[in-house]
């Protein structure tokens, strides 16, 4: 519908053995967010960087060696006082 988004996956291999759950466990996960056009990236809980996809790396515009075990407040201080930081 009008506005919504939403990740399709197409596969040449016959999975229609599997139900959701297992097709879920089947598809590699991580290759679909790394390849997400949206950018997405996972915090820890000392909100340290643990995973970043290439389209949050170019939002952020640094590379993604440099944010991985960096936390989110010292790679990106002008957040720092925002909604987010509370």
């Amino acid at each position: 519908s009008k506005g919504e988004e939403a990740l399709f996956m197409e596969s040449l291999e016959d999975m229609s053995f599997l139900d959701e759950k297992r097709l879920i466990k089947h598809v590699d996960m991580q290759e679909v967010l790394m390849n997400m056009v949206k950018g997405c990236y996972y915090l820890n809980a000392k909100m340290e960087f643990v995973f970043i996809n290439k389209a949050a790396e170019a939002m952020i515009e640094k590379p993604k060696k440099e944010l991985l075990g960096a936390c989110m407040w010292d790679v990106l201080p002008n957040y720092i006082g925002t909604d987010v930081y509370k």
